[in-house]
């Protein structure tokens, strides 16, 4: 806790299934999300391997502006550039 913590969840984008990891540090007192990461399988695929994307956020953002609007902008962005 004192150096940070990830938090790990879990949703369906239609036919994917992803697993993101938010890296928080903690920095001048505040939990700043200083990188996203995503594991992405086709569920429908016969082969279950994951695909991984992430990206840091150099400044990063303080964990109280975190929400699920947000990491589904991030989400739609590695989507994107995959």
């Amino acid at each position: 806790m004192q150096e940070g913590f990830i938090i790990k969840q879990t949703f369906r984008d239609g036919h994917y299934l992803v697993v993101s990891n938010l890296e928080f540090k903690y920095i001048d007192k505040n939990f700043i999300l200083k990188k996203y990461e995503e594991h992405i399988t086709d569920v429908f695929s016969e082969i279950q391997d994951f695909e991984t994307a992430s990206f840091i956020l150099q400044k990063g953002i303080p964990m109280d502006y975190i929400s699920d609007d947000l990491i589904y902008i991030f989400h739609e962005y590695l989507m994107s550039v995959k």
